[in-house]
């Protein structure tokens, strides 16, 4: 995803990102993902338990173009987080 974002910068409209069915993944791929669109720093996600944890971007961007992000019931565990955070952010 990031080498496709890399190699068409500046000439997207917008950003379809369709989750839609995504009934799983681990909590560092959405960050990795969520890094692609989200300024440095911009919370992704807390885990909460005998210590709290929060996951925050790593990245360097802070996209401007339109991004819309597809879910429906089967979009579950960190398609939901990416989901949750882009929305927050973005």
């Amino acid at each position: 995803m990031s080498k496709v974002l890399q190699k068409h910068a500046g000439k997207y409209t917008s950003i379809l990102l369709d989750l839609r069915n995504n009934g799983g993944g681990t909590l560092q791929a959405a960050v990795d993902v969520g890094s692609l669109f989200l300024a440095r720093d911009s919370l992704i996600a807390t885990v909460e338990g005998k210590q709290t944890n929060s996951y925050n971007s790593t990245g360097v961007q802070n996209i401007k173009t339109p991004v819309y992000v597809l879910v429906n019931g089967q979009t579950a565990s960190a398609a939901e987080i990416l989901a949750s955070a882009l929305h927050t952010h973005l």
